[in-house]
């Protein structure tokens, strides 16, 4: 799997690339370009390779099918979607799905000197609301105790310095357990032990946004609203938060959260448990899939640790949960960031 369409750019900010945006220009030793890595290197690294095989005359055992969507970044309701359903509706069975995600990780994990190439087993789900304050408008000149921003800010404090409840289960852990043995002392130690050290491991996740969106539903508050005029007291104050779910939270869990955690009757939650994209299922490390993987990698890059992992953000293979035995994420190029 891979997706063709790219992000565009910021109106206006052509002139701060170092190569134009969507030239693909060869400079440096590297392909300079939106899309390079997300997706247009997996793709055609994987046009490339058939091309190779059957050059060579090869037959797979199994038949192999090539999905390739062009509006995964919008949504992928007219690929990745469409192409999952014909294939349930036509009885197709699929052994595994194999899509863009993690990488080859060069000297980014704690304690480990080797690479570790990370397989993503699912992807984390997603779900926004909006708050929202009203006061009495007014002039500047007379403000009152409180303004709708102001109490929508204390209400977004609330939020940031309270987030979701974090946990080491499901995926963070099985990642730990297959990586402890590599680590440096004390951090092995440390790691091999979660029954006793499990806060400090999740005091140290939590630490790095990149880390910390690995064990917890994260908190992210995107876009805020109020007023029309300086000297004018805004009436009403809106945010909006985007909130991205670790396997087993469910947008109720969510909806819950904020509304203990703000505690004030006088702000309005927009958003319900239906509006919420929950995180996808969980794929096997157990399936006879993951093994054909494991030994693909490890013919690939060598010297690295193989170890599972969460999918912060979204891919098209959350639509082949159905369609698919299992779904797996991983791109197969070495990354330093």
């Amino acid at each position: 799997m891979a997706h063709q369409d790219v992000v565009p750019i910021e109106p206006g900010t052509d002139q701060d690339w170092q190569h134009p945006p969507f030239s693909g220009a060869i400079a440096d030793g590297h392909i300079w370009g939106r899309g390079a890595m997300d997706d247009k290197g997996a793709l055609l690294a994987i046009l490339e390779a058939l091309e190779l095989l059957l050059a060579d005359g090869f037959e797979p055992e199994r038949t192999l099918w090539l999905a390739f969507g062009a509006d995964e970044e919008v949504g992928g309701e007219n690929g990745a979607v469409k192409i999952a359903t014909w294939l349930s509706e036509h009885d197709i069975p699929i052994a595994f799905a194999l899509d863009e995600g993690l990488a080859v990780l060069h000297g980014i994990t704690p304690g480990v000197s080797a690479p570790v190439a990370m397989v993503g087993l699912a992807e984390k789900g997603s779900m926004t609301i909006r708050l929202s304050a009203q006061e009495d408008g007014g002039h500047s000149s007379m403000p009152p105790r409180i303004s709708a921003p102001g109490r929508l800010a204390k209400a977004l404090t609330r939020l940031e310095r309270n987030p979701m409840p974090a946990s080491l289960d499901g995926i963070p852990a099985q990642m730990l357990v297959r990586l402890a043995p590599h680590m440096d002392f004390p951090l092995d130690l440390i790691t091999a032990n979660l029954w006793l050290t499990e806060a400090l491991v999740i005091d140290q996740f939590s630490a790095a946004p990149s880390s910390n969106s690995m064990i917890r539903t994260t908190t992210a508050i995107t876009m805020l609203q109020a007023g029309f005029k300086s000297n004018v007291l805004a009436q009403t104050a809106e945010a909006t938060i985007n909130f991205r779910l670790r396997p087993g939270d469910s947008g109720q869990d969510i909806l819950d959260h904020v509304r203990r955690v703000i505690d004030d009757e006088a702000i309005t939650i927009h958003g319900t448990d239906e509006e919420a994209q929950p995180a996808s299922p969980i794929s096997s490390t157990q399936s006879a899939a993951f093994s054909v993987l494991e030994r693909s990698i490890a013919k690939s890059f060598p010297d690295a640790l193989l170890a599972p992992g969460l999918v912060i953000a979204a891919t098209d293979g959350r639509h082949f949960t159905k369609a698919a035995d299992d779904v797996y994420r991983f791109s197969d190029a070495p990354s330093s960031r």
